[in-house]
């Protein structure tokens, strides 16, 4: 994964973000490796802890390009 340096400019950084490929193709990659948070008939699908967790990873990810990342829930 590429490393990403976040300037001053953070809405600016964050919409380079969702542009670039790489970084959205590794979070599509992993999205996919949590079948939990869109697979239906998953045994965790309504169980909203193990979702949460789940988005915790997540969001994890997330942080390490865009430092000040959150999700509302």
């Amino acid at each position: 994964m590429k490393e990403y340096r976040i300037t001053d400019h953070d809405n600016e950084v964050k919409m380079d973000i969702l542009n670039d490929t790489d970084f959205m193709a590794i979070f599509i990659d992993m999205f996919r490796e949590l079948p939990c948070l869109w697979e239906i008939n998953h045994p965790h699908y309504k169980n909203q802890t193990k979702r949460k967790a789940v988005l915790d990873q997540l969001l994890e990810i997330v942080k390490q390009v865009i430092p000040t990342a959150d999700m509302t829930y």
